[in-house]
């Protein structure tokens, strides 16, 4: 993950409204549309009210009452920041930060971060202790960091607690000090607060900063998980799996791995795959875990034997492995992976139309991933390339990043089985369209055989 990729992911999530405890700009917007119309704002806008600027950028940032266009968004945000709105110029900070119709410059970013933080708005706090503690912009300073994380968590920004938790938990910039990351990690929590209730059932389940109690751990972890949190799924897992808090049980640990997995753990595709070698058919029958159907011609032997050979080389060992399943060639072939070593900015897309040992691939379903994606045509795609006894290959989420995978089969509920390379060996993946459905989409590789 590059410098600035967590950053990044808290923009996001408090655009989306997930991170601070405030309403989300979708909230807000729908109110604001209530209130005046774009005609309305825009009038205002252009006579220089600033609150109307900012109004106008959200709208525009959204596309709520008008198509979406970033860069007027982050010209009105810029028009209200340069009036020293301190929502403006937090917005434009994000702008400058995501390069929102703008150059992406994470120093730019900073400093209107700074503007707004100086005018004590908690988030651009939250943001500015975030740069500092990732050195995104600015040089990393621990101290620094804790002093804005704890601004804004003075101020109640659920965010800027977890994370000053997090400081006290870790012991930087501040000193080392369990009780104290608890406290945060408490007040935070009763914010609702997903990542900091995991944290709270963390100390419990460790006892540090708490006495340990497992029960109140998975308690703590199911809040977590039914907030929002994928992580807390393999801790509700091995809870289970080890009676930890609750009566042993391996058909439940089954399920949160195989919810975990569904979410992009690869650890949990491994744990699951282990615990159902030890689990009876009609435990796994309870589990959910349903038969293949056998559609192509899957020799897991070929999986096994094959390597991902770079950290970044999962898209062309995804071609490798279909060409190896098809017999096209040995398993010594690694000529792509070779080629690409550890290329960061590729995509299937670049093997789109192209052809190796008589196989063309082609790359399908490209459009954005939202509520408009075609997940029934998508799936329907699939089912009959399965169904045609060839291979797919797709792209699924895996925590922050993306990872290619085959999907080799069908089981007798409906849902696609894929298969790929870790760094420990194979791994497979049971759940591809509850994936792809969380994603809202994703695109494919197909091909076509030449004799």
């Amino acid at each position: 993950m590059r410098a600035g990729s967590l950053l990044r992911g808290f923009v996001l999530l408090f655009v989306a409204g997930v991170l601070g405890g405030q309403p989300s700009i979708a909230q807000e917007r729908k109110t604001d549309a209530k209130k005046e119309s774009i005609s309305e704002l825009k009038t205002k806008a252009e006579g220089g009210d600033a609150k109307a600027q900012l109004k106008l950028g959200r709208a525009f940032l959204q596309g709520e009452g008008v198509a979406q266009d970033l860069a007027e968004s982050t010209k009105w945000f810029r028009k209200a920041a340069e009036q020293g709105d301190a929502e403006g110029q937090n917005f434009l900070g994000f702008a400058c930060h995501e390069g929102w119709g703008t150059t992406r410059d994470s120093a730019e970013a900073v400093r209107w971060f700074r503007k707004s933080a100086e005018q004590n708005n908690a988030a651009a706090e939250f943001f500015l202790g975030c740069a500092y503690q990732q050195g995104d912009g600015v040089k990393k300073d621990y101290e620094e960091a804790a002093r804005w994380l704890q601004k804004a968590a003075d101020q109640g920004n659920s965010a800027a607690q977890v994370f000053l938790g997090d400081a006290y938990f870790k012991g930087e910039g501040v000193k080392r000090d369990y009780s104290a990351a608890v406290t945060w990690y408490r007040k935070s929590a009763d914010q609702g607060n997903s990542l900091a209730e995991y944290h709270v059932g963390v100390c419990y389940n460790d006892g540090r900063g708490l006495k340990r109690d497992p029960v109140e751990a998975v308690k703590w972890f199911r809040k977590s998980e039914e907030h929002g949190y994928p992580p807390a799924r393999a801790l509700l897992a091995r809870a289970y799996l080890e009676g930890k808090g609750v009566t042993k049980d391996y058909v439940e640990a089954y399920k949160w791995f195989d919810a975990a997995a569904a979410s992009g753990d690869k650890d949990a595709i491994s744990e699951r795959e282990k615990l159902g070698r030890r689990m009876t058919p009609e435990q796994l029958t309870r589990a959910g875990a349903a038969s293949p159907l056998g559609l192509t011609k899957f020799d897991r032997r070929i999986i096994d034997g094959h390597q991902q050979r770079d950290t970044m080389s999962c898209i062309p060992s995804s071609v490798e492995m279909v060409l190896k399943l098809l017999g096209r060639v040995p398993g010594s072939y690694y000529d792509l992976q070779t080629a690409w070593k550890n290329k960061a900015d590729g995509s299937f897309h670049d093997f789109d139309g192209k052809t190796f040992a008589g196989v063309t691939f082609r790359q399908q379903f490209t459009m954005a991933r939202d509520s408009a994606f075609p997940l029934a045509r998508l799936f329907e795609t699939i089912d009959q390339e399965l169904k045609a006894g060839r291979f797919v290959i797709v792209g699924l989420a895996a925590g922050d990043d993306f990872h290619n995978w085959v999907i080799y089969d069908e089981d007798a509920n409906g849902e696609f089985l894929a298969v790929s390379k870790g760094s420990r060996g194979t791994i497979e993946q049971h759940r591809v369209k509850r994936v792809i459905t969380e994603m809202h989409g994703t695109d494919i590789g197909t091909y076509e055989l030449k004799p």
